[in-house]
């Protein structure tokens, strides 16, 4: 008999991750957040690699190689931008394009050598680097033959060379994106975790199910096996969901942005499971001191409450309070994997967080655990937390 109930907590366990791969709230959440990931690094590709062709509306033979020469200049910068010319009879032709959005822009001879860009109600980005860097070019190859000289000569002295201070640091974009992207994953999947925990429980107190068990095995073990069993799987679906993203990363040449997260997403991982038992912990009392599924609104709020408020706070927060909430525990989950992968933050600063997360969630399950045990069998009404508290085993 000891020996089983050695092991009732994982009968337990298995049995909650025997259900929930099976639920198909669980499995339509995963595939649809698995679909955003995939949609996001697809739209990057898309948009890194996509070709743009910009049509200038011309007069005359002479615009058209002040085009070729900007087309060719923006594919040796690595810019897949294409210049296409459209010739029309007159400079009035070329505004009409314009306005009518026929063409995105018009170049047109501004009189004693001089080019004018005509555009509609904005300027073209593109057109005005590359058209200008054009122009500039080829004034400059007709100047020097014209002064018996070449544009070597004349560049001489002028090269420009390029020092990275800090080569590979995450740039903004990709410290905001990885932040949100922890920082969503782990608000929700713990409301889903905790949602479903709380249900699970309120369903097995509606259906005296939980009297049966209760009978059989120690109602810590209970809480144990299921707490066990939902983090697992909460841990599984983050895991599958980071391996398809680094898959992505390398099967489309982000190798550099993997390089950039590698260093936070080990640690997330770590974090993420420590905060995700503890909520388990946490949705699992929400659920014991209900009696109805009508309660668990109520119940579950102040957790609810508390992660909507860590997650905001994590995505606007900078400078001292970033540093402040990555060490608090649930703020640690969501900020400092992000401070790792900026450089803000030293690897013993990140183990600090976690045993002050360690620290804070032995307390908080001692008291989950409390919870769930004295309010699990009353089954007459709903109860506080402080009132479950007051129960005696």
């Amino acid at each position: 008999m000891s020996a089983l109930r050695d092991r009732t907590w994982w009968i337990v366990a298995t049995r909650e991750m025997s259900v929930k791969v099976r639920d198909r709230g669980f499995l339509v959440s995963t595939g649809i957040t698995l679909l955003l990931i995939l949609g996001v690094l697809g739209f990057q590709v898309f948009m890194g690699t996509s070709a743009r062709e910009v049509t200038v509306a011309t007069v005359g033979d002479e615009p058209r190689q002040v085009l070729e020469v900007s087309t060719g200049l923006a594919e040796a910068s690595g810019e897949d931008v294409r210049f296409a010319p459209r010739p029309v009879g007159s400079a009035a032709e070329v505004r009409a394009l314009v306005l009518d959005d026929e063409a995105e822009v018009g170049l047109l001879a501004a009189g004693e050598g001089g080019w004018e860009l005509v555009g509609a109600s904005e300027r073209d980005s593109d057109a005005e680097i590359w058209i200008g860097a054009a122009v500039r070019q080829t004034v400059m190859e007709r100047n020097a033959a014209a002064a018996g000289t070449s544009m070597a000569e004349l560049a001489a002295g002028g090269e420009v060379s390029y020092e990275l201070l800090e080569p590979g640091r995450p740039t903004g974009m990709t410290l905001y994106f990885t932040t949100f992207v922890f920082t969503f994953l782990f608000y929700f999947s713990s409301l889903l975790l905790g949602s479903g925990l709380a249900t699970s429980v309120v369903e097995e107190k509606q259906n005296r199910i939980v009297e049966i068990v209760a009978s059989s095995i120690r109602v810590r073990d209970l809480l144990i096996g299921k707490t066990l069993g939902a983090t697992l799987m909460a841990l599984a679906q983050i895991a599958l969901l980071a391996g398809v993203a680094v898959v992505a990363l390398l099967v489309t040449g982000r190798q550099q942005l993997l390089e950039q997260i590698s260093a936070g997403l080990g640690w997330y991982l770590v974090f993420y499971t420590v905060g995700v038992a503890v909520l388990a912990c946490v949705f699992a009392a929400a659920g014991a001191v209900s009696t109805r599924h009508e309660d668990i609104a109520s119940t579950t709020t102040p957790v609810s409450t508390v992660l909507m408020v860590m997650m905001f706070a994590s995505l606007l927060a900078s400078g001292t309070l970033k540093t402040v909430l990555s060490f608090l525990p649930l703020g640690s989950v969501m900020v400092m994997p992000s401070r790792l992968v900026s450089g803000d933050a030293a690897w013993w600063e990140a183990a600090a967080a976690l045993l002050i997360s360690l620290a804070a969630a032995a307390v908080v399950i001692r008291l989950a655990e409390r919870i769930y045990r004295r309010a699990l069998m009353q089954t007459s009404g709903k109860l506080t937390f402080r009132q479950a508290l007051r129960l005696t085993d």
